[in-house]
């Protein structure tokens, strides 16, 4: 399944910010999945609901934004929302757009738990 690469992929780079960071565990993963990414976000719970367990921070939950397509016009420069993929620009109604966010998945942040000081109980 396409969305379970995906959760691993998403994992791994986890991990690596999780130790980049010195921190115990992920809390809160925070994607954006753009509209023409190809990935359904349902799919994308089902599957880190299925993966989540098995990692190094089961606790873990997900958060996900959707992002809209949008493209420039190369012909006006204007910049706008692609709608119904219907690639032509509502300014000059040309055909030369090219996609600048909508088209991929993207980990926006995590929230990590730190360990505790070492001094930070009460005397």
């Amino acid at each position: 399944m396409h969305e379970e690469s995906l959760v691993r992929g998403l994992f791994q780079q986890v991990d690596r910010l999780v130790e980049k960071n010195c921190g115990v565990t992920a809390r809160e993963i925070n994607v954006e999945i753009g509209t023409l990414s190809g990935v359904e976000p349902e799919l994308l719970f089902s599957a880190f609901k299925r993966l989540v367990g098995q990692s190094a921070f089961p606790a873990a939950s997900l958060n996900v934004t959707v992002s809209l397509l949008t493209a420039c016009c190369e012909d006006c420069g204007s910049e706008s929302e692609v709608r119904d993929f219907r690639f032509v620009c509502p300014q000059c109604e040309g055909r030369r757009l090219h996609v600048i966010s909508g088209d991929s998945v993207r980990l926006l942040s995590v929230v990590l738990e730190l360990p505790e000081p070492e001094n930070s109980g009460v005397i």
